[in-house]
């Protein structure tokens, strides 16, 4: 059908989209508690049918430049300025990974590339509000970006806090927070377990020192959000991703416990084995990381590392930190060739460097360094901290979710199978010949062999604790991968005989989107339930975006309920730069922004508008609730048919944050290595099994 260009006029007016243009009023101006004054400008955001004006106030500084002897640092509170300091220009994003190729084609991809100049001095903040409200005393929704503790800012324009501001009468704030060794490196102040007094006495790289990033901010908002016209006692803090993870971490720390009345979590948790690292993983780290950046070891003098640390190149901190997924990968293969590669034959090995057409021991997605337990910010585990006994925190109201597919994205990037590649230099994003082989169940030319699963997923995506025998090959029977169990090369379940390459991505993106983000998120909001009082809405994003450049088949991957949260939708600018959406998906991102503002504004998503229900979000129950009323709604899903949903990846999030480590239990202490199976047995869960050490699959 084609249209004239009256007719496409006319659809840009009906359609509508957001334009912003300097107004011509003066420009707004905030005092802050040190007598500093800010100078900021004035937006007006452009809808279908009316416009409305949106202040901004970009890189406002919140704390001391951490630059030379404050590197690895905690952050200091910044001392102020005197008369007028101008802030309207998004601030340096801090020091991380510069992208390249498929990442700068790609204009999906490219939407998350930095888009300000990097610097150490980077710790800034932003403030968006409706023009006109010095004393309305709104609510305020502080954003924590997310990219793996690695990438990310707040200045990306996903990330725009103008569409929220204008349309639902909310503050947005966002900050820029330290990343990689910069803001999460740890070395152990006792250098090793031998000496019992400190030798490393600058309280320099302790670790967590993002998250404190994050927690001045926020401290920094209960001081100022008044002379913005903000509630400090109506804060939501949300996240996505390491976002997520942040987020979580700040609910549970008891530094955080007066710094916000409530939480979106939004694709990850603390409990994510990416996101937590254990103090001796975080100080065997720093020792590689150390060694890689030509400084002394931390772990025999830690103030000298640390001086070291101090005076390399930031883009040296940032490069080396490959070093750590490097090391980890030899681990990996060692820990794999210890316990079963040494025992197959030159046949099974195959003709490459590991079999069953798997291509490297790197992780698929591995964070260098994440948070730790520390002590201080986060005084025990997170499981003791969110306990009822421990919790500091009354009637919690928490927002959390996943999406379908989390995994894909990384995995596209970081699946290494018989040297195939998913992503183009030209932007392009294609299935392999070699996922399409072992779908197919067809051999390698070179030598006969065929993808085996079992060896691809325990190199690629398993903790090291379950790469022994009897736990190894269980998520691939599970999730029903391809696998060879015998000298005949034949498969744990024949009656898969035939899969497409799209059909093994999504078992993949499965496997890994439950291990990582899903399982992990819904742990933290099951425990989060039993608290007193707790209000938990938990969602399930299926809505993939009709333009977004990339192919039908990766679904609602991790990242992309973002543009709907912010109302991108009707960004011009997001278009022009990266891709578009759909009438009926610009009325379903303005669904999720109410959802997202009623929990913020009420605690509750279902509030209703101008006296109209809109929506019927369940709340959460816990397993024991769900036990007694096994068939009743416990969950939103949120495409374009928005409903209640039951039951949210249950049987698969019993499989790994329970019967997985039961196995490995099981294993380790030399007991039955069925122990899996009459588990599964005696939950009725089906599940097609590998014997250890014999030739049998068995289905409960």
């Amino acid at each position: 059908m084609l249209f004239s260009t009256t007719d496409l006029l006319l659809l840009f007016v009906l359609f509508g989209a957001i334009t912003m243009t300097s107004c011509s009023t003066l420009a707004p101006e905030i005092t802050l508690s040190h007598g500093g004054k800010l100078r900021g400008a004035t937006v007006k955001a452009i809808f279908p049918g009316q416009t409305k004006s949106v202040d901004h106030f970009l890189g406002i500084p919140f704390a001391k430049p951490p630059i030379k002897e404050l590197r690895f640092a905690s952050p200091e509170i910044h001392e102020g300025w005197k008369d007028f300091l101008d802030v309207v220009k998004l601030p340096p994003t801090c020091w991380q990974y510069i992208f390249s190729g498929f990442d700068i084609v790609n204009a999906g991809a490219r939407m998350w590339v930095n888009n300000t100049e990097m610097s150490e001095d980077c710790l800034y903040l932003n403030v968006w509000r409706p023009s006109g409200i010095s004393n309305a005393n709104l609510p305020v929704m502080v954003w924590v970006y997310g990219g793996g503790y690695t990438t990310g800012t707040s200045t990306l324009e996903v990330y725009n806090g103008t569409y929220l501001a204008a349309k639902h009468d909310v503050i947005v704030v966002s900050m820029q927070y330290r990343l990689g060794a910069f803001g999460f490196l740890r070395i152990n102040p006792r250098g090793n377990r031998f000496n019992r007094e400190p030798v490393n006495s600058t309280k320099l790289a302790l670790g967590n020192m993002g998250l404190k990033d994050q927690l001045l901010a926020l401290e920094w908002v209960q001081n100022e959000i008044r002379n913005f016209g903000g509630d400090p006692n109506e804060v939501t803090v949300f996240g996505e991703s390491s976002g997520a993870v942040s987020v979580s971490a700040l609910w549970i720390s008891p530094k955080a416990k007066t710094l916000f009345k409530r939480a979106i979590i939004q694709s990850g948790s603390i409990f994510a084995r990416w996101g937590l690292h254990d103090l001796h993983m975080a100080n065997h780290r720093a020792a590689v990381f150390a060694k890689a950046c030509n400084c002394p070891d931390p772990l025999v003098d830690p103030s000298s590392s640390i001086q070291c640390l101090q005076k390399a190149e930031p883009m040296v901190l940032v490069d080396k930190l490959d070093a750590i997924v490097n090391e980890d990968a030899i681990q990996r293969n060692n820990t794999m060739w210890k316990n079963f590669f040494h025992k197959l034959s030159s046949t099974e090995l195959g003709a490459g460097s590991f079999p069953g057409w798997a291509s490297s021991s790197r992780r698929y997605f591995e964070v260098p360094f994440g948070a730790v337990i520390d002590g201080d910010f986060l005084p025990n585990h997170p499981r003791d901290l969110l306990s009822s006994s421990n919790h500091n925190r009354e009637s919690p109201e928490i927002m959390i979710g996943v999406n379908e597919n989390e995994a894909i994205y990384f995995i596209l990037y970081g699946l290494a199978i018989d040297g195939g590649i998913f992503l183009k230099e030209d932007g392009k994003i294609v299935i392999p010949e070699s996922i399409s082989k072992a779908g197919l169940r067809e051999p390698r030319d070179s030598d006969g062999q065929k993808a085996d699963f079992r060896w691809i997923t325990a190199l690629e995506f398993l903790d090291r604790n379950y790469l022994i025998p009897g736990v190894a090959s269980l998520p691939a029977a599970f999730y029903g991968l391809p696998m060879s169990l015998n000298s005949k090369q034949e498969y744990a379940n024949p009656s898969n005989t035939k899969l497409t390459g799209e059909e093994i991505m999504q078992r993949i993106s499965s496997l890994a989107s439950d291990a990582d983000f899903v399982c992990p998120t819904l742990e933290f909001a099951e425990l989060a339930s039993r608290l007193s009082g707790a209000k938990i809405y938990l969602y399930y994003f299926k809505q993939m975006s009709s333009q977004l450049p990339w192919p039908s088949w990766v679904g609602a991957m991790h990242g992309y309920e973002i543009p709907f949260v912010f109302g991108i939708p009707y960004s011009s600018e997001f278009t022009k730069q990266f891709y578009g959406f759909s009438l009926m998906e610009r009325e379903f991102g303005d669904k999720m922004q109410q959802l997202w503002v009623n929990f913020a504004k009420y605690g509750n998503p279902n509030k209703p508008v101008n006296g109209q229900a809109l929506f019927n979000w369940p709340l959460y129950k816990s397993e024991m609730d769900r036990t007694k009323q096994p068939d009743q709604s416990d969950h939103y899903i949120l495409d374009m048919n928005m409903r209640p949903g039951s039951r949210l990846r249950e049987k698969e999030c019993r499989f790994w944050l329970h019967l997985m480590g039961a196995q490995q239990r099981e294993v380790t202490n030399g007991a039955s290595k069925l122990l899996l199976t009459r588990l599964f047995h005696s939950r009725k869960i089906p599940l097609v099994v590998h014997c250890a050490n014999c030739d049998k699959s068995f289905r409960q």
